[in-house]
């Protein structure tokens, strides 16, 4: 049989911060990291009323906006540090490429869910610009070139295709053909949600419910 290619897919809400060489400076947050609370009470009180409605992400601990305040707050950082998902920092490690998929990227309140560009205020309050940030990409994106000591170990051809992916929210709904407006798909383990997939980002106003980049055209 023929490898066509390899995706790729992840928890969402991870955060570390690496060097400009690509060396983590810091271990890697996961979802229930909820250290950063008090961060997250100061960006409620400061951040525009339309932050959360931009980004479809409530300010809330659980994602990296309050997460990489929090990393700021108590390590040593240089200006030039990178703050990545798990998953971009692993893609880096096989490909020597740091990109971030715009669906995983858009769970991290950092991110416009209607430009599905970097969010202006978001890198503001986190005192960082684009060049603190893996490039955005679409889920479909696909790396043609491995790292030569990672495709001769794992045993593939170099030029092998990997498709970045996404996150494990929207992968769940796709990958149980929940896509059709008005079907539910839910996940219960550790934590708990119930998702539905659209073709529009519709944000609640009331700041209740989250909203994610699923794919390319769908929410």
């Amino acid at each position: 049989s023929t490898l066509e290619g390899i995706v790729f897919c992840s928890q969402l809400y991870s955060i570390l911060a690496v060097d400009s060489a690509g060396k983590p400076l810091s271990n890697s947050l996961m979802w229930a990291d909820n250290r950063s609370v008090s961060q997250a009470a100061d960006v409620r009180r400061t951040a525009s009323s339309d932050l959360s409605r931009r980004t479809g992400c409530p300010i809330q601990p659980l994602y990296p906006l309050t997460k990489i305040l929090w990393l700021k707050a108590n390590l040593e950082l240089p200006h030039d540090a990178k703050f990545v998902a798990i998953k971009d920092y692993v893609l880096y490690r096989l490909t020597g490429q740091l990109v971030a998929d715009r669906a995983t990227a858009s769970a991290s309140g950092l991110v416009n869910v209607s430009t599905c560009q970097w969010d202006a205020e978001a890198l503001h309050i986190c005192g960082l610009t684009e060049d603190n940030l893996p490039d955005l990409v679409s889920t479909r994106h696909i790396i043609r070139k491995w790292r030569t000591d990672v495709s001769q170990y794992i045993g593939i051809p170099a030029d092998t295709p990997l498709i970045v992916g996404a996150g494990d929210a929207s992968v769940a709904n796709i990958g149980v053909g929940a896509i059709t407006d008005g079907t539910l798909a839910v996940n219960v383990g550790t934590s708990a949600a119930a998702r539905v997939l659209t073709t529009q980002p519709q944000v609640d106003p009331a700041g209740r419910l989250w909203t994610y980049i699923a794919d390319v055209g769908h929410w």
